[in-house]
């Protein structure tokens, strides 16, 4: 059958010629070859996001590091939570985690002004404050983003009603906890005129050798119940710690806290590399726990950021994590 035919109009024949619609077939091709491409783009995408995400997460690293840096050059020691008595004790009135006196050296001078230093870290007038978290805590690859609700009794002082938290992203580093006993790291908790915090001098390890502060990726709370860590096995407690050599100075607390949403960051000195060195396996304790596939990013004590892979050898991740061994390990 002729593809096209002619026609008469005003005494003139004119072709016309027949329109050729898509086949089956044809189409299934389009689309069989089209779905080949999303399928082929959508990985790049992701990858290309989850890149810049990793990028992020190292940049906030990167300013928490150099922040430590000039922290250190201001007050002669590295930052670190204080608490000016155990919470049990009549003389407790206050705490201060581990990011707040850091806010002044990440651009964050009106919100630091705005907290209370001399009260409980959830006392109603830092309540507002421990619901926002600065953008430099957060990393974007960390999907849970909801405020954690109902902590009205997770934290030291006195209970609040309706407390929030954002939890932090970030930690530092106290140590490796090794056969019950710390070897301790760059970050260090002071209590009253207990423990002193460490100068960059002290770190022999090697500053750039040495975790300054680690990904600790969202926030799992913890309620009472029996703990058996390294450090301080069987305590009924989720508020333990050993804040020096001596084993008789243990802090406990029956309060039932979350590992990293204090204002901002009480796990500081709750926090350490388990015995066995590994990453990626919980963020229970604070342990080394990031959402960036295979990886945990590091701030080193230099100001330095490096990304370790979940197989790096543990020995080096328990070696890296103390400042005092004279057990450095050389990252490639």
């Amino acid at each position: 059958m002729p593809s096209s035919s002619l026609i008469s109009l005003s005494g003139r024949q004119v072709s016309k010629v027949g329109r050729h619609a898509f086949t089956l077939v044809e189409l299934l091709v389009v689309i069989t070859i089209t779905g080949l491409l999303v399928g082929l783009l959508i990985p790049a995408v992701q990858s290309a996001r989850e890149a810049a995400r990793r990028m992020h997460c190292r940049t906030n690293l990167k300013q928490l590091g150099l922040a430590a840096m000039s922290f250190e050059s201001s007050y002669r020691h590295l930052p670190g939570p204080t608490m000016n008595a155990h919470p049990k004790t009549s003389s407790y009135r206050s705490d201060v985690g581990l990011f707040v006196n850091m806010l002044p050296f990440i651009e964050q001078n009106a919100l630091y002004n705005s907290i209370d230093k001399n009260v409980p870290s959830n006392s109603v007038v830092n309540k507002s404050k421990i619901e926002k978290a600065p953008s430099q805590l957060k990393c974007p690859s960390t999907m849970d983003s909801e405020l954690l609700l109902d902590l009205s009794d997770r934290f030291s002082g006195p209970p609040v009603a309706g407390l929030q938290a954002q939890a932090c992203d970030y930690v530092g580093n106290d140590g490796s906890y090794i056969t019950g006993r710390p070897a301790f790291g760059t970050i260090r908790l002071r209590v009253g005129s207990i423990v002193k915090e460490r100068r960059l001098a002290e770190v022999t390890d090697g500053t750039s050798n040495t975790f300054l502060f680690w990904e600790s990726a969202g926030d799992r709370l913890w309620f009472s119940k029996t703990v058996s860590v390294a450090f301080s096995a069987g305590a009924s407690s989720t508020f333990a710690y050993q804040i020096d050599s001596n084993p008789s100075n243990i802090l406990h607390s029956g309060t039932r806290a979350s590992t990293k949403s204090y204002l901002y960051s009480w796990s500081g000195f709750r926090i350490g590399i388990a015995v066995d060195g590994r990453i990626n396996a919980s963020n229970q304790i604070g342990e080394p726990f990031g959402e960036h596939p295979g990886l945990v990013n590091f701030a080193m004590t230099d100001g330095s950021v490096r990304s370790l892979s979940e197989d790096v050898d543990s020995a080096v991740v328990v070696a890296l994590s103390t400042a005092q061994n004279q057990d450095i390990a050389v990252l490639e």
